[in-house]
């Protein structure tokens, strides 16, 4: 079976190790960038079937990421994780709202983190079908 392909949009390297550590240790093919602009060049030359997108990323907005990537045609199957820290209550809105399929947040349990990308890729092979 091919290893799914993780994108993970995050400027904190501590962060991205964990991540790695974590997922690639289950199998996940992972690819790390750090900001939007790489982001998107990576998922339309590679196609990831799932994207962690930190929320807080300096000098973009990541849910208008998030919907970009929802809309592009190389990605619109991708499904995504917003990475989250506490929020406000108009901020949660704007999650509940956006386009992404979860939210974790941070602090994340390594084994939260992996639950979370387990239940989205398997939504998204039920959807795909069904």
């Amino acid at each position: 079976m091919k290893s799914k392909r993780i994108l993970v949009v995050e400027d904190d390297p501590v962060t991205c190790e964990v991540i790695q550590v974590v997922l690639e240790d289950f199998g996940f093919e992972l690819m790390t960038v750090h900001d939007s602009e790489q982001a998107m060049q990576v998922a339309r030359d590679a196609p990831p079937d799932l994207v962690l997108l930190d929320l807080s990323l300096p000098g973009s907005d990541a849910l208008e990421l998030c919907a970009i990537l929802k809309r592009e045609p190389a990605t619109h199957g991708s499904a995504v994780v917003l990475m989250t820290h506490q929020l406000s209550e108009e901020e949660l809105a704007e999650v509940v709202n956006s386009e992404a399929d979860a939210q974790v947040s941070k602090p994340f349990s390594p084994l939260g983190l992996l639950a979370i990308v387990h239940e989205c890729l398997q939504r998204q092979v039920a959807a795909s079908s069904g």
